[in-house]
């Protein structure tokens, strides 16, 4: 035994440490803002006898199948990356339904010539529904997804009097969370006489609502404000200033690619088991082991509308895809062990984790077909913990999940990790 200590001793030289930082540690902890910019997706109505050209809708970057609004199997994903930040223009507006008011955060998208609500959104309000004639909407590569419920919401301004009923159609998801990065605003130099139609246009946040060019254009007023060279500029609106346009602030981690998966997953392991073996004794081990997992948990931990947990990649500075690796199915265990050997504030969040991931990764044997772990799986709208490409959909045989759940239960003795493993290779028979 002090033979292997003496050689994580010496594998742990604080040279090899800094270049191993370097590659893995230090993009995850420095990213840097990025832009998204979305493509625009047409809406188009369908018959038995016709098919009549709806307007454009922008953005949606990703649409998600929901019980009450059917879409196609296919989710929509169409994105282009840039390695600087630009604004688009949100705002707060009220809806009152059922003398019921609540605050909404809105996109205002001349690009789309219909407006849009979330379900959650109008489940929120408690607004009516009502049933649509049949719509699909398309994308690039003919991606379509179906639209087949609308809704008439009161739309007011915490800025001014105005009240306008929009007509909306309902979209599981409309898209990601804008900006999508936080954005440093300290150099914009934003008058204080501006009324801001949304105070915190500049922290990433969800989008519940898109206001299209059927009513976009009724709320501009006349008034603008550039903010510098490269910068944005302040449009005055009946909801209040607007804020849209370029950031000037741009990335230099162009390559970067975080995963806990494929190519990365040991290194993080390994920092915990250097210090566990250590006797405790290597503390710039647990050290980094700490700053990077909170980093991960921070910035690639989800969850699915139904509640699984998962670690998904990170490239460029955000969530690049909702998938993961079988590789990854060792966190649960490792984050087990990191509750359990060291009593800090990360302690019970850690536990958490472990059981969640744990629970996650046995729900991707649970699903399959074969009931044999996929060697990755995605989250997509309906699609949860299951593989849906090719060279996903297969078994080598992996340890990772059967680890969890080994570690899971000598340090919990739930029963259920014991049955999970007895049970999880029935597919092997």
């Amino acid at each position: 035994m002090s033979d292997v200590k003496e050689l994580i001793k010496q594998r742990g030289h604080i040279k090899a440490r800094v270049t191993l930082f370097e590659k893995y540690l230090k993009p995850l902890l420095e990213c840097k803002e990025i832009s998204l910019v979305q493509q625009s997706f047409k809406i188009q109505e369908q018959s038995d006898n016709n098919s009549k050209n709806l307007p454009t809708l922008s953005p949606a970057a990703t649409a998600a199948t929901d019980s009450e609004v059917p879409s196609s199997s296919a989710s929509v994903s169409m994105t282009a990356i840039s390695t600087n930040q630009s604004l688009l223009s949100t705002a707060l507006v009220k809806v009152t339904s059922n003398g019921k008011t609540c605050i909404l955060r809105a996109l205002l998208d001349c690009g789309s010539q219909s407006s849009f609500v979330t379900v959650r959104a109008l489940r929120e309000t408690g607004s009516q529904h009502f049933d649509s004639d049949y719509h699909s909407v398309s994308g690039i590569g003919s991606s379509v997804f179906n639209v087949t419920k609308h809704c008439y919401l009161d739309i007011g301004s915490l800025n001014s009097s105005l009240v306008m009923r929009v007509k909306c159609f309902v979209l599981p998801h409309i898209t990601d969370r804008l900006p999508n990065v936080a954005v440093n605003v300290q150099h914009l130099d934003i008058p204080c006489h501006v009324q801001l139609a949304d105070p915190k246009f500049f922290e990433p946040s969800d989008i519940d609502l898109l206001l299209g060019a059927d009513v976009f254009w009724d709320l501009l007023e006349s008034s603008r404000i550039n903010l510098g060279p490269q910068g944005p500029i302040l449009q005055e609106t009946k909801l209040g200033w607007i804020v849209a346009g370029p950031t000037a602030i741009h990335s230099n981690n162009k390559n970067q690619h975080t995963s806990l998966g494929a190519l990365g997953d040991s290194f993080y392991e390994y920092l915990l088991k250097a210090w566990i073996l250590s006797d405790n004794e290597d503390v710039q081990a647990r050290e980094m082991f700490d700053e990077a997992m909170q980093a991960a948990l921070d910035k690639m931990l989800r969850t699915s509308p139904s509640g699984l947990a998962y670690l998904a990649e990170v490239k460029y500075g955000r969530i690049f895809e909702e998938k993961m690796d079988h590789l990854s199915c060792f966190a649960g265990g490792m984050f087990a062990l990191a509750s359990t050997t060291m009593s800090n504030s990360l302690s019970e969040r850690y536990m958490d984790v472990a059981r969640k991931l744990t629970h996650t990764c046995h729900e991707s044997y649970d699903r399959s077909e074969t009931k044999l772990g996929p060697e990755a799986f995605r989250f997509s709208g309906a699609v949860e913990a299951r593989a849906m490409k090719s060279n996903e959909k297969m078994y080598l045989l992996r340890p990772e999940t059967f680890e969890s759940y080994f570690i899971m239960w000598r340090l919990t003795k739930d029963q259920k990790y014991r049955d999970w493993g007895l049970g999880g290779g029935s597919g092997t028979h």
